[in-house]
């Protein structure tokens, strides 16, 4: 009969070591029999001797970057950067255990859509040119290095991000407090709000600048045509387009200045993000309209109507922007817009 192999003698031990702990969950390290003191030293040595490269014999998985081990525990990443880990004995402690490793799995999960191959936002942009890329080996060429250099990016972010994660685990197991390991979490969590706002910030700026472009060459060709044709008609879309532009730029400075804060989720794709911009420029455009009606109505800032042309253009601009940026802080610049404007009325 031949003898077991070092792998068959390994579980046999952790199996050992599983089933006493279990049936004497009171007793310590130093109560344990002879035997089963022979089988935590046959675990303690393999996992002493386990490397980066190597795999690991009672996950299966292959060690890709080790964050910490001992005798007693090892945490590291798979070779598809997930946190792996497992000890051998009972903690001291084991309160807050069960929060610490719930949040590496909701950490892990909201980091992965930088390892997702699948999201368009990791492509080059234009994936439908691909095709006509195949005729023209240059543009080929550096399509495919963009894209691998974009995923080797991602890959890195996701590994520094995981590691932290994976160093959180590592600090439980070795006895650390919940709340310091809740510090480490923290720090993850910071970072992935950093990757996903690096990953859609473009896409969806971009996206809001084109339109914002394309909404100023019409209110550009409607004043032009204005010139060439007198039309009452003409005028009010010209107004309305130019009240909805400045609009959509008071939304414009909005959302560039709080883009953290609007949470864009990478797993929307580009088509998301685009569809996300839409809607806040179609908000701002709407916004400005509606200021633009009331101001030509009379319903706010009635003594800018009498004001000289300059002062009352300035104010119908400022407000049509100022509603862009955000309709919660309307009222209050109205009535401090009425008080400045209503100023140099009373001074005459």
């Amino acid at each position: 009969m031949s003898e077991p192999s070092a792998d068959q003698t390994f579980y046999e031990a952790m199996v050992a070591l599983s089933l006493w702990r279990n049936a004497h969950p009171d007793k310590k390290i130093d109560s344990e029999p002879p035997d089963i003191v022979a089988k935590r030293h046959i675990v303690m040595t393999r996992l002493s001797s386990m490397q980066e490269g190597d795999i690991d014999p009672w996950m299966g998985q292959k060690i890709e970057s080790l964050i910490r081990k001992s005798t007693r525990y090892i945490v590291y990443l798979d070779s598809h950067l997930e946190v792996q880990w497992w000890w051998t004995q009972r903690l001291s402690s084991e309160e807050g255990m069960s929060v610490i490793q719930a949040n590496v799995m909701r950490l892990s999960c909201a980091s992965h859509f930088l390892l997702d191959e699948r999201s368009d936002l990791l492509k080059p942009p234009f994936p439908k040119l691909r095709a006509i890329f195949r005729f023209i080996p240059l543009c080929r060429r550096v399509t495919d290095e963009q894209l691998k250099a974009n995923t080797e990016r991602a890959r890195d972010s996701a590994k520094r991000i995981r590691l932290l994660i994976g160093e959180s685990m590592a600090m439980v197991l070795n006895g650390v407090k919940r709340e310091e390991c809740e510090k480490v979490q923290a720090m993850a969590e910071d970072q992935i709000l950093v990757a996903k706002d690096q990953l859609c910030r473009p896409v969806f700026f971009w996206w809001f600048v084109t339109l914002l472009l394309c909404l100023a060459g019409v209110a550009g060709g409607l004043q032009v045509a204005q010139t060439y044709c007198a039309s009452s008609l003409l005028h009010t879309l010209t107004s309305w387009t130019q009240a909805g532009l400045a609009g959509a730029f008071g939304a414009l400075l909005s959302v560039t200045t709080r883009t953290r804060s609007l949470r864009l989720e990478p797993e929307s794709g580009k088509r998301g993000l685009r569809i996300e911009a839409t809607s806040r420029m179609l908000i701002g455009i709407g916004a400005g309209i509606l200021v633009h009606l009331a101001f030509e109505a009379e319903i706010i800032l009635k003594s800018a109507l009498s004001s000289a042309g300059d002062v009352r253009n300035a104010a119908h601009l400022f407000l049509c922007i100022a509603s862009g940026w955000s309709e919660k802080i309307l009222p209050s610049l109205l009535s401090r817009a009425e008080s400045f404007v209503a100023t140099p009325q009373k001074d005459k």
